[in-house]
């Protein structure tokens, strides 16, 4: 019996091995990134662009054999839906197109402005969609975001992935499709994605300013807001977009810039963000209609201060810093609620804290929360504290004793 198993297992083992489904990475068609616009055609309403990594140029050995191949190009094509457009760059692609790392979705300006819904479900469906996928809005064409040949960086979509993986940066907002959906489909009904655009490159070498094509690189700046409808309403300013991130617990790479207590005028006070926490509770006021207090608290290290006076050794001089802060956090917070409150799209995510803390009023209001939204009150209070200030006022016997 014993045999007679060993024998069968053998037998399992010689028909089970081997790789007769392999792909070599050589024959593959990576996609990293991929742009959404309207096209030309009224036959044809998508056109769909993609960015693809030779992969024979990593490989040691492989790739810079002076064959004339590039390291990424672009190919575009068209369809009723995405999936045909896929199949017509397909066909003139010699190489299987794999989507599994495709990590950047460029929608266009007219898409988004049209409705961005029935360019998702493609991704959706697909198992080769990686949930870190990141969305944008193009100003303009997304085909021209990714044909666009940076001096700086050989890929387009790699420079705007990279960027975004540093994570929040300022108001440079990353948003993966995930949140993205997410936000649309909860009690927000309303999203934000961050804005990208074509600018000059202002500096460059002496050989790169010779070739117009080259003086080319891009920009993210602002942010796209969806309504319920998957529809783009409208746009936040950098003032704006800040505020947001103060409301949604997002700001984490950030800085103020506030006027010198002495020389408001002629000088400035650079500070970086070291940490940050927002909260926001709701009250249901007699009327029915839902409070907002916003309460941030923040920790600031002083990055430069662009002036003569230098009296930061002094106590009244670091809290008027941390007033100042509050008094610039406060402003941007309410510059957030108002731009949203104008396009009547709840992209704070109110509805969803009323939700979260008073359920039951939560299902009386729910229907008329596009109604109820422009007419909430909001209340905004910073705290802001002010911990290194720099080699010029910190004592430096204290650094020496941590070094040692």
């Amino acid at each position: 019996m014993k045999r007679l198993l060993a024998f069968f297992l053998i037998i399992s083992c010689i028909f089970t091995t081997g790789c007769w489904d392999q792909i070599e990475i050589t024959d593959l068609a990576l996609v990293i990134g991929t742009a959404l616009d309207k096209g030309n055609d009224p036959e044809n309403k998508v056109a769909l662009t993609i960015q693809v990594a030779n992969p024979r140029m990593f490989i040691p050995g492989e790739g810079g054999g002076g064959d004339g191949e590039e390291a990424f190009w672009t190919a575009t094509g068209t369809g009723k839906t995405i999936r045909e457009a896929t199949f017509g760059i397909s066909h003139r692609v010699p190489r299987r197109l794999f989507f599994g790392h495709n990590r950047l979705m460029i929608v266009g300006e007219e898409v988004a402005r049209e409705g961005i819904m029935p360019y998702l479900d493609r991704y959706f469906r697909s198992r080769e969609t990686r949930p870190n996928l990141y969305i944008l809005v193009a100003r303009g064409r997304g085909q021209d975001i990714l044909e666009t040949n940076m001096a700086t960086f050989r890929s387009s979509g790699m420079a705007l992935i990279n960027m975004f993986d540093l994570g929040n940066n300022h108001t440079v907002v990353p948003v993966r499709l995930i949140q993205f959906v997410y936000d649309l489909t909860s009690a927000c009904q309303a999203a934000v994605a961050p804005m990208v655009q074509v600018v000059v490159q202002s500096s460059v070498s002496i050989e790169e300013a010779k070739h117009a094509s080259r003086l080319q690189t891009l920009s993210v700046k602002g942010l796209a807001v969806f309504n319920s409808e998957g529809q783009m309403v409208g746009e936040m300013n950098e003032t704006e977009t800040a505020g947001l991130l103060w409301i949604r617990n997002w700001a984490e790479k950030h800085q103020l810039t506030v006027p010198c207590p002495i020389e408001s005028a002629k000088a400035s006070v650079d500070l970086d963000l070291m940490g940050s926490t927002s909260k926001t509770r709701v009250e249901i006021g007699e009327d029915g209609i839902p409070r907002f207090d916003i309460e941030v608290r923040t920790v600031f290290d002083v990055g430069e201060h662009f002036g003569n006076h230098m009296d930061m050794d002094q106590s009244w001089y670091i809290d008027s810093l941390a007033k100042r802060a509050n008094t610039t956090i406060a402003r941007e917070i309410q510059a957030a609620v108002s731009k949203a409150k104008a396009l009547n799209a709840d992209v704070l995510g109110f509805a969803e804290e009323v939700h979260r803390q008073h359920p039951r009023e939560w299902e009386v209001i729910r229907n008329n929360w596009p109604d109820i939204f422009p007419l909430v009150e909001v209340n905004v209070s910073s705290m802001s504290e002010i911990t290194t200030r720099g080699m010029s006022a910190e004592n430096p016997d204290d650094s020496l004793k941590v070094v040692k």
